[in-house]
């Protein structure tokens, strides 16, 4: 069994916002029916390091079908969607 390494604590306050951004647009997502995906490993390919935005009841891509999504897009995205 492969163990993980342990999350490393944010150190400058870029870092630390970049972390509260994350959780934020994680509870919205879960809020909404939505996961959050974030790629894992190197980049390879199509995959480009950000995030996938998945709809639960359908297991659908909403957005960032290569891991192309940006934490900014998926909160507008989100906000906007969910106004209405």
């Amino acid at each position: 069994m492969e163990r993980r390494q342990p999350e490393r604590v944010p150190q400058t306050a870029e870092e630390l916002a970049a972390k509260q951004q994350e959780t934020r647009v994680l509870q919205m997502a879960k809020q909404y029916g939505y996961s959050i995906h974030k790629v894992e490993g190197p980049l390879l390919g199509s995959n480009k390091g950000y995030y996938q935005l998945i709809e639960w009841n359908r297991n659908l891509i909403v957005m960032g079908e290569n891991f192309d999504a940006s934490l900014d897009q998926i909160e507008t995205y989100l906000s906007q969607t969910n106004r209405q």
